[in-house]
């Protein structure tokens, strides 16, 4: 049998693209691209893009190009300008085709070793096949010999501490050759690394040769080894890459004979889904009628393609660089011209009050929202995107303030106002009642830091002020009862203190975040007991909290000995109720910003957190960031 080799496939899990809206986002050479022609495009395990041209490296996190030009010590390290082939291993080390050879790359600290430095035998020029399987060895395509010769590099344990450290040997990049089997003719022309971890090669009479990962041994083979799908006369194998696959043209049914030639383009699919496209054209094509095209024995490239549904023109040529984002968005690199995004309108967002300064905005009712201390006498009606006035003002005088509202699951209603008479006082209306009542609470006040509510599962409001100002209002007996843990912090925290998040666990506990430290309360419905964590207990060997500031939580649902803690400036951090020990995640780990103002969970418990400079997914089970909305420009970057 013969296999024409049409196309490299991208999978990804976009919904149909064939009549949805969709938008397009240009990156170019004024955005900070050192290029216009995009050689390589590749998203780390982290969520940045990194964008491989002919005058060096960028890496995009959604908002800012940073780029490695000529010009700094990175592309001197690099020996090169030119990047033409990227890919990660679990350490997260970047290992790049350059055109001088191949180098590893230390993201985290921008240390470059020259692996062709390390490697007898193989000479400097153009690494442009490169792949990574399961196990962590590096394959590479040495094209600039005559006999285009396959070799596997298996990085030693530990590679990226000695790159840190400055320690790297020859023994650490162990190079391993490959033998051929007498039906092999020589030399290799393409490499591929399947979804299921197999290794093949086509060689110079367009043989299908499988690698055995054991002995190193390529022999014949037949497409009956690999996940094979047929769609009409058309065979797919899915990559390694799950973005990834193999499209060819299958002339009979036979094994006997396999034969594979014309291998040309990247087609991007999502699972039936497939779409394509062609070096230089500026076209995005849905195969959709593979099935149903009649070939000859030779290949009809431009009929092929006529064939297919045209889903989308784009403004540019476009090259084979390409890559399925961690979303589905599709990047896809131009001939002069940078990159273009292309990513559905989702219709995510709707922007209301777009003027509007909002902080610790509160539910009032259905469609009316409080919009926070900065605009106190209002709440915004969502349905018809106007302000009204706040309902509870025609109940006090003029020149009231409030600082903060909030409402029970039962229809009580709670108010932190200052009124001509009394600054900082805490009013209560029941469901049952038209009157607002001025509780005995006087408390104390800060600039900008409104007082915590909480109700309680036994539906007790606990009122967490400044300090140390502790209080819980029992509806039972409509009693207040106080505390004030102030003494518990160092005497230089103890006028500092504010109140800035508060969240319960399933153990009758809440934990509350100041100024200095976390808070927690045992036996929250009953008799309390109170014990702080901070960074400056003489008992702790190690600071426990990155930011002194911790301004959201969160209790990590599958793991309930977790609380999640995000920090003003400190990044996201993993408290162990247990151990009383943190685990720190940063803008190094792929956090947009270390200033996070809240987590929130979905459905699939990632974590969604905003922050200072946009919204990031965190996956706690890979200790992984995304940062999802990098294409749309339509939105803020600060959510707060």
């Amino acid at each position: 049998m013969r296999i024409y080799l049409i196309c490299l496939l991208l999978y990804f899990y976009l919904a149909e693209l064939s009549g949805q809206s969709f938008k397009t986002k240009a990156i170019t050479t004024s955005d900070g691209l050192l290029q216009g022609y995009i050689n390589v495009l590749f998203q780390d395990s982290r969520g940045y893009i990194w964008i491989g041209t002919p005058s060096g490296l960028n890496r995009y996190d959604g908002y800012e190009i940073k780029s490695y030009s000529d010009d700094d010590q990175l592309a001197r390290s690099l020996g090169a300008t030119s990047i033409l082939s990227i890919i990660e291993t679990t350490d997260g080390l970047l290992w790049l085709g350059t055109s001088r050879g191949l180098v590893v790359f230390n993201p985290d600290t921008d240390q470059v070793v020259q692996v062709y430095d390390y490697l007898d035998g193989i000479a400097q020029g153009a690494f442009e096949s490169l792949d990574v399987d399961d196990n962590g060895n590096i394959w590479f395509l040495d094209t600039k010999a005559v006999d285009k010769q396959l070799f596997i590099i298996r990085p030693a344990l530990g590679l990226k501490d000695k790159i840190n450290s400055g320690k790297v040997s020859i023994s650490d990049f162990a190079l391993q050759t490959i033998t051929y089997a007498s039906s092999i003719s020589q030399p290799i022309q393409q490499f591929h690394i399947t979804g299921n971890n197999l290794i093949f090669a086509i060689d110079s009479k367009n043989q299908l040769c499988q690698i055995n990962t054991t002995q190193f041994k390529a022999k014949k083979t037949d497409i009956c080894s690999f996940n094979l799908t047929k769609e009409g006369s058309f065979g797919l194998i899915p990559l390694r890459a799950s973005s990834f696959g193999l499209i060819f043209k299958m002339l009979s049914d036979t094994m006997s004979t396999l034969k594979i030639k014309d291998y040309r383009y990247y087609v991007i699919p999502n699972n039936s889904n497939k779409y394509s496209i062609r070096f230089g054209e500026n076209k995005l094509y849905h195969l959709t009628h593979l099935d149903q095209i009649n070939h000859t024995v030779n290949f009809d490239e431009s009929y092929f393609y006529e064939q297919q549904d045209t889903v989308k023109e784009f403004d540019v040529g476009l090259t084979e660089s390409a890559v399925v984002d961690q979303l589905g968005n599709i990047w896809l690199g131009t001939n002069g011209y940078g990159v273009r995004v292309l990513y559905r309108d989702q219709s995510l967002f709707e922007h209301s009050f777009t003027k509007l300064s909002i902080s610790n905005m509160a539910l009032v009712s259905q469609n009316n929202i409080w919009p926070g201390s900065f605009r106190s006498k209002y709440i915004m009606d969502i349905s018809t995107d106007s302000l009204k006035q706040a309902p509870w003002l025609k109940d006090f005088p003029d020149k009231t303030v409030t600082f903060n509202y909030f409402n029970t699951s039962y229809g009580d209603e709670w108010l932190l106002c200052s009124t001509p008479t009394s600054r900082y006082s805490v009013y209560h209306k029941k469901k049952s009642s038209p009157t607002w009542i001025r509780t005995p609470l006087q408390l104390a006040h800060f600039l900008e830091a409104p007082v915590l509510f909480y109700e309680h599962s036994d539906q007790s409001v606990w009122i967490f002020g400044n300090m140390g100002e502790l209080y819980r209002y029992q509806p039972s007996n409509q009693q207040f009862e106080q505390w004030n843990i102030r003494n518990k912090f160092i005497p230089w925290q103890q006028d500092r203190l504010r109140s800035l998040s508060v969240i319960a666990d399933a153990n009758d506990a809440i934990w509350v975040g100041v100024t200095g430290g976390l808070i927690h309360i045992e036996r929250a419905s009953t008799t309390p007991t109170f014990r702080v964590y901070h960074n400056y207990d003489k008992q702790e060997k190690t600071t426990l909290f990155s930011n002194d500031e911790l301004i959201s939580l969160y209790n990590d649902a599958l793991n309930p000995a977790y609380l999640w803690i995000g920090t003003r400036g400190g990044g996201l951090l993993r408290f162990d109720k247990k151990t009383q020990r943190t685990k720190v995640f940063n803008s190094r780990d792929g956090l947009l910003n270390n200033v996070i103002y809240s987590i929130l969970p979905d459905d699939e418990q990632r974590l969604w957190i905003s922050t200072n400079k946009g919204i990031s997914i965190f996956y706690p089970d890979l200790a992984k960031f995304v940062n999802p909305f990098s294409p749309a420009s339509d939105i803020s970057t600060e959510f707060n």
